[in-house]
């Protein structure tokens, strides 16, 4: 609670908003210019465009999970949620394009390796402070409740 940044959540929210329309309507990760430090809104962005590529092609993807987990952290804690430096996006990536199932037997491995390869403090704290399985319960939960199914995305 601690890392809760009141001020500017709205504008945090507006920003993880227009990032995730860009990108719906066929921009890039890479066209937006991004600020490097801002990994949760990278991360909004980069698993929103892994959502429209496996549109209709993957029931229930890891990337809508993923992306609104990263969406909420960074409005509600800006760039207070930890650092992602040094993150394997290419395979974060990939995780994403997975169907969250299969997704969710992965990504805690995936978690514990990028929070393991930090320095940084806050990320060590956030990794540490939910347990794996409860981590893994959040993303299922959500994954089977909010993500669309492949016949759903058409």
């Amino acid at each position: 609670m601690r890392n809760l940044q009141l001020g500017g959540m709205l504008g945090r929210y507006l920003e993880a908003r227009r990032v995730e329309k860009n990108i719906e309507s066929g921009g890039s990760p890479k066209g937006l210019g991004l600020d490097p430090k801002d990994y949760r809104l990278r991360n909004v962005a980069e698993m929103s465009e892994v959502g429209r590529e496996v549109k209709g092609k993957v029931d229930r993807p890891a990337a809508h999970s993923l992306r609104d987990a990263n969406f909420w952290f960074y409005t509600v804690f800006g760039n207070r949620s930890g650092s992602f430096e040094g993150m394997d996006m290419e395979r974060y990536r990939e995780i994403g394009a997975m169907p969250g199932k299969e997704a969710a037997e992965i990504l805690p491995h995936f978690e514990a390796e990028t929070f393991k390869c930090t320095q940084d403090p806050e990320t060590i704290e956030f990794g540490n402070s939910l347990p794996e399985r409860q981590r893994r319960d959040l993303f299922m939960l959500h994954n089977r409740v909010l993500s669309p199914r492949a016949t759903e995305q058409k």
